[in-house]
């Protein structure tokens, strides 16, 4: 799909969720998804651990998938940078100027 279209399909998926959740409890509609999402962390954990223990793991498991998500971000950034703005490695339009120092 192109790049506009994407756009607008994105713009009414945000309308439609406002107008469901106009009308209904935002967090009682997104529960199911949140718990499938949430349940992912627990899958390699050994269930004979105590809930505490399963939690504290649970979290360093979501900390390293949003981590990892993080430096995926990052280095498509760095990969796309200098196809736009021209210029390699830098991701600038344009180079820093020096200060012309305090007006006399």
């Amino acid at each position: 799909m192109d790049g506009s279209r994407d756009h607008e399909m994105a713009r009414r998926g945000r309308i439609g969720a406002w107008r469901l959740f106009a009308t209904h409890d935002a967090r009682e509609v997104t529960a199911p998804a949140r718990r499938a999402f949430d349940s992912r962390f627990y899958d390699g954990i050994p269930k004979d651990l105590s809930p505490e223990e399963r939690e504290r793991r649970a979290m360093y498991a979501r900390r390293a998938y949003f981590a990892s998500i993080s430096v995926r971000g990052v280095e498509a950034r760095q990969r796309r940078a200098p196809a736009r703005h021209g210029r390699p490695g830098t991701g600038r339009a344009n180079p820093p100027t020096q200060s012309p120092g305090p007006l006399a």
